[in-house]
């Protein structure tokens, strides 16, 4: 399995295609797996790569939680374009990597072609900022306690059960999937990245000063 050496890990990555990269960043929920449909669908006519973030399955989860945080997040996206050899991409991210594909945008501005965020909000808003967080700290408390990810309780929330009416299937990959996350790693992930990264009120000046064309979804 490809390996793309970073600050402390050593981070998955898939490829396939050919012609202008496209770079696609996950979800805290998901992997490089919930790219799968995009990877197949745009490999056909462009260079495509995915890659697990670090505690993710493929990746290396360090036990230090000191590496972990959004500073890695952006350093591993970097990591994988070097790994391989890829100077410019378009970035596509999706929640927590939604959030990552921004702050690329904004940091790397010479790595980055276009900036896809999809859902990259979670956590911004100053009034329920405190509460965001809180509730990433409780859930992570209980990845650690319970040492396991309730996989399916989750994919039954209120935002993810809507996957399940419209893709049984999907639904099912889905919750698959994350029944085989480490919880502990999550847990850091949860504590560093969701609870421990800036509001993007915070980084207004440095979003308005992004070049590249940026395509915001939010829903």
């Amino acid at each position: 399995m490809p390996h793309a050496p970073a600050q402390g890990a050593r981070i998955f990555y898939e490829e396939t295609g050919n012609g202008t990269p496209i770079l696609f960043i996950h979800e805290f929920g998901g992997d490089h797996r919930s790219w799968d449909d995009q990877m197949r669908h745009f490999g056909r006519s462009w260079r495509c790569i995915t890659w697990a973030a670090r505690g993710y399955p493929g990746s290396d989860a360090p036990d230090d939680e000191k590496l972990y945080g959004q500073d890695f997040f952006n350093g591993d996206a970097i990591a994988v374009l070097d790994a391989v050899g890829i100077g410019q991409a378009h970035i596509v991210g999706l929640s927590m990597g939604g959030y990552t594909a921004l702050m690329l945008a904004a940091k790397f501005p010479d790595r980055v072609i276009s900036c896809v965020a999809a859902g990259a909000g979670s956590g911004a808003l100053k009034s329920t900022r405190a509460q965001f967080i809180e509730e990433a700290r409780v859930r992570a408390a209980e990845f650690d306690r319970m040492g396991r990810i309730d996989a399916e309780a989750m994919a039954l929330s209120p935002t993810r059960v809507q996957l399940q009416v419209k893709d049984p299937i999907g639904w099912q990959t889905f919750v698959r999937n994350l029944a085989g996350h480490s919880a502990h790693a999550a847990a850091k992930t949860l504590r560093t990245v969701q609870a421990g990264r800036a509001s993007l009120y915070d980084m207004e000046s440095e979003l308005k000063g992004i070049k590249a064309p940026v395509l915001l979804l939010v829903g």
